[in-house]
C-alpha cells in the first residue's frame, strides 16, 4: 500500500498500475484516432486537388459571359470561349449566329459563321483592330466582330 498525504485515502499499487495502463491505452487510442482523422482529411484534400488539377488541364476552356458586337447584329450578350493560345475564339448566343475567329498569324485571322446550318467561311480575312483590340475587321466586307 502507498500512503498519500491524506491518510484516509489509500490506493494500491495494483490499482495505480491498472489505471495507468488504461490511460495509456486511451491515450494511444486518441493518438491513433487523431492521426487517422489527419490522414483521412489529407488524403481527401489530395484527391480533390488532383481532381481539380486534372480537370483544369484536361477540360477545354469553359465559355465565359461576354458582350459581343457584330456589324450585322449590333450589341448583345454572348458566351465567349478561347480556342487556343494564338487568340482564336468562338462567340455564341441564342438567337444569333455562332462566330469563330481563327487566328493563323499574329493579328490576322479567318472568320466562320454558323447560322444554324453548319459553319461557313466568311469572305476575306480579319485583321485585329488598332482602335479596339477586342475587335476584328474584315478586309473585304468591312464588317466587324468584337467580344469583350
Amino acid at each position: 500500500m502507498i500512503r498519500l498525504l491524506n491518510p484516509a485515502s489509500q490506493v494500491s499499487v495494483a490499482s495505480l498500475s491498472k489505471t495507468a495502463l488504461t490511460l495509456q491505452r486511451k491515450e494511444r487510442g486518441l493518438v491513433w484516432w487523431v492521426l487517422g482523422e489527419f490522414l483521412m482529411r489529407l488524403s481527401c484534400r489530395l484527391m480533390l486537388s488532383t481532381f481539380v488539377v486534372t480537370a483544369a488541364f484536361a477540360a477545354p476552356a469553359s465559355a465565359k459571359p461576354a458582350q459581343c458586337f457584330t456589324t450585322d447584329d449590333g450589341y448583345y450578350s454572348c458566351d465567349f470561349r478561347g480556342l487556343d493560345k494564338a487568340g482564336s475564339f468562338r462567340t455564341s448566343a441564342r438567337g444569333y449566329p455562332t462566330y469563330v475567329i481563327e487566328v493563323y498569324q499574329s493579328g490576322r485571322a479567318y472568320g466562320y459563321a454558323d447560322f444554324g446550318t453548319g459553319s461557313k467561311p466568311l469572305p476575306g480575312e480579319y485583321i485585329r483592330s488598332r482602335q479596339d483590340r477586342a475587335c476584328w475587321d474584315n478586309t473585304v466586307t468591312g464588317t466587324q466582330i468584337c467580344a469583350w
